[in-house]
């Protein structure tokens, strides 16, 4: 845990944004999930579904699309 802890320091994360905490026998990170690119993936989705036209839509998936790398599994 010490080396995951000085690797998210060295990489400048705070607390605000994961924090690593002890939860019975194991350990908890919790994470801003605006962090965690699946979140921003879904969250990209969901602005494209809403949105007014087309071409954002577009644009928005787009993005959201940007985020993967990869092969897609499932």
């Amino acid at each position: 845990m010490s080396n995951l802890r000085s690797i998210l320091a060295k990489a400048g994360v705070d607390d605000a944004e994961m924090a690593i905490s002890t939860e019975g026998l194991g350990y908890l990170l919790r994470a801003d999930p605006l962090r965690i690119d699946l979140h921003r993936f879904l969250e990209g989705i969901a602005r494209a579904q809403a949105a007014p036209n087309d071409r954002t839509k577009v644009a928005l998936l787009d993005q959201a699309l940007q985020l993967w790398t990869g092969p897609a599994t499932g």
